[in-house]
Order: C-alpha cells, then sequence, then structure tokens
C-alpha cells in the first residue's frame, strides 16, 4: 500500500518547482508526492536514508512458453566412414574407419598413399588413432557335457566259414564279404612241398627259390644274394616268404 506525503502548513506546493530558490528553500511537488530542497543553485529531491531490505517475495508465476526460434543452418557432414577390414593395397583418407588385427582404427592424416598400416612402430600411431583397442582374451570354459553315443559302425559282417577271408566287392566303403582264399599260402609247414628245413623256429622267414624249387629258411642275409629277387614275377630266381608261428606257415 502507497504512502502519500502530506504537505506540511505554510509550505510552499504545486505541480512546478519554482524557478528561482535560496540555498535550503523547501518545494512540496503535489504531483510528485515529493519534497524538493534548494542547493543555492538548483532544486533537488529531499529524501531520507536508505531503509532496510525488505524480504523477499513470493515466486511469481511461470511465464508463458516463448516462440520456438528458427532452425539454424545444417551442419558439416561428420568425417566417418566404416571400412570394414584393414588392406594394405587400400589408400585411405582422413575418416576412414578400419579394423585390424582385433581392433578399431580412425584414419587422421590423408597422404594420398597407403602409408604404414594402424599399430606400426614407425608412423603407425601418427596416421592412425585408436578408437577400441583388442580385449583380453577371456578366460577357457567349463567343459562341455558328453556328447550322444554314435550309431553303431559297420564292423564286420556275420557269417563266413573256418579259413575264409574278408574280402572287399567294388569301391564302395564297407561293401565286403566272406570269401574262400584261394591265392595261395600254407597254414602249416606240413602242407609245404619240396622243403629243405634246418633248425626251424618261431618267426623264422622261409624263402622259395625257385632255382631249386625248394623252400629254405635261411639267414635274411640271404635277401640281399644274387640268386633271389623276391616277388619278381615268377623269373627264375623268384622267392615267396613265408613266416612260420607256432609250427603254422603263413603265407
Amino acid at each position: 500500500m502507497s504512502k502519500k506525503f502530506l504537505t506540511p502548513v505554510g509550505l510552499p506546493s504545486g505541480n512546478t518547482l519554482p524557478s528561482v530558490g535560496s540555498a535550503g528553500d523547501l518545494f512540496f511537488k503535489a504531483d510528485e508526492n515529493k519534497v524538493y530542497v534548494h542547493t543555492g543553485s538548483a532544486w533537488i529531491v529531499q529524501q531520507g536514508p536508505t531503509g532496510a531490505t525488505g524480504p523477499t517475495g513470493a515466486t511469481g508465476a511461470t511465464g508463458a512458453t516463448g516462440a520456438t526460434g528458427a532452425t539454424g543452418p545444417t551442419g558439416a557432414d561428420a568425417l566417418w566412414n566404416f571400412v570394414g577390414d584393414y588392406s594394405s593395397s587400400t589408400v585411405y583418407t582422413v575418416g576412414d574407419v578400419a579394423t585390424y588385427e582385433g581392433q578399431t582404427w580412425y584414419r587422421n592424416i590423408d597422404i594420398g598413399s597407403t602409408g604404414p598400416y594402424p599399430g606400426q612402430p614407425t608412423g603407425g600411431t601418427v596416421y592412425w588413432t585408436l578408437l577400441s583397442a583388442k580385449g583380453a582374451t577371456g578366460p577357457t570354459g567349463a567343459t562341455g557335457s558328453t556328447g550322444a553315443t554314435g550309431a553303431t559302425g559297420p564292423g564286420v559282417p556275420t557269417g563266413g566259414t573256418t579259413g575264409q577271408i574278408l574280402a572287399k566287392i567294388d569301391g564302395d566303403n564297407y561293401n565286403t564279404q566272406w570269401i574262400t582264399n584261394t591265392g595261395g599260402g600254407a597254414s602249416s609247414v606240413a602242407e609245404l612241398t619240396d622243403v629243405l628245413l634246418t633248425d626251424l623256429a618261431d618267426n623264422q622267414i622261409l624263402l622259395y627259390n625257385s632255382s631249386n624249387s625248394q623252400w629254405e629258411n635261411v639267414d635274411t642275409d640271404v635277401l640281399t644274394g644274387a640268386n633271389y629277387d623276391v616277388l619278381d614275377g615268377g623269373s627264375a630266381d623268384s622267392m615267396y616268404l613265408v613266416t612260420v608261428n607256432g609250427g603254422n606257415a603263413n603265407g
């Protein structure tokens, strides 16, 4: 609530300050409700000492939202171009991003040639800035569970009789059958004919000498002799090897 200054009795007043006055003269300016004092050269407002600061007033209500500002100009394109794995034959420019040995690098210098590879001891960190380093190797994972048992393989076919052997029928895998062995050989020494044996022992090698038509249990040094040519197709000095095991001969 505003306060009005009450004009003292006898104090000159009006809406216009007098054109002249003497030092110390007072005048009440009614339209301003203020008392002026003359300094001897001009009228000035007569004021008392500054009062104490009043308490802070309550916060006013939020003002209305202002209008949306104009759209700013479009910014320059960012220098960021992911090119995948690094290649020593590619010429890179500023802004290219490449991966090399598990790390990501940013090309920061354009030299017009391939330059050093990322991380190269000489210049590799001048032309390239490391963006993302390779992580450390993680711990070994837990052992997985045991897998299911696989299907049973073809194995040896059933059937056959004593003395028969297993032979392939054709070129297909596991396509076999039992057959009677008709390729020669003997199951015991007694079945050999024209035998010349001395000091027969287990694991003895018997050589068939076609030059004298006899089986011989000779020292293995004979294999290097001039009279023998092992499995040479049946010439005059050909041989057939038989190993002896417990009195049985295996051709």
